[in-house]
């Protein structure tokens, strides 16, 4: 019988993220041990790790979620269904929220696009761009408008962003993932992603 690998400290993390009940002193205990590991020396490399579509897992608070969303599942008849963090190799950034409105209504897609660098271990953004539920380019509402920054803390198959107290966690999502997520959402992948 050959041995199996031992089950990586991300691999563990998801696995938590994916529980009914979560223990928040496990998750802490993962992004420590996370956190722990050298960071990538070059900013090149750095960039290459960092360039893919990343899924929200996990959110510290509301302040972890708000750098990448709009406000536009606030009120009362929407729910936010999930956040996707488009990093690209051309500079581009793209953060999408997926948001179901209480009724016959459906999901609708809103997407903040921009530009992103990273400087060390430090990632800023700034949306240039909204595209809203019509999927009409508009002006970026003013909460959304202002550049963002994180620091990388951790970046393999999940991401590991901390903003001041707060922090916020991502999943790698392979090649053709995010199309069929959003195609599962009831929603025009084309339309959300551009050609």
């Amino acid at each position: 019988m050959v041995p199996s690998e031992p089950v990586s400290a991300a691999s563990k993390l998801l696995a938590e993220f994916a529980k009914q009940e979560r223990s928040l002193d496990v998750v802490e205990g993962l992004i420590a041990s996370l956190e722990a590991d050298p960071p990538v020396a070059k900013a090149s490399k750095q960039r290459r790790e960092l360039t893919a579509d990343w899924k929200f897992a996990f959110a510290s608070d509301g302040a972890a979620v708000e750098p990448f969303t709009t406000g536009s599942a606030d009120g009362p008849f929407n729910v936010l269904e999930d956040c996707y963090f488009r990093l690209r190799g051309e500079d581009n950034v793209q953060s999408i929220e997926v948001v179901r409105r209480i009724g016959p209504f459906g999901n609708t897609a809103f997407s903040l696009h921009g530009k992103w660098r990273v400087d060390g271990s430090s990632i800023t953004w700034r949306p240039k761009y909204f595209i809203d539920g019509r999927g009409r380019e508009v002006a970026v509402p003013s909460q959304a408008a202002q550049g963002r920054e994180a620091e990388v803390t951790h970046v393999s198959d999940v991401l590991v962003l901390r903003m001041g107290q707060s922090f916020s966690v991502f999943e790698r999502l392979g090649k053709g993932k995010l199309k069929k997520e959003l195609e599962d959402f009831a929603l025009d992948p084309e339309l959300v992603l551009g050609r």
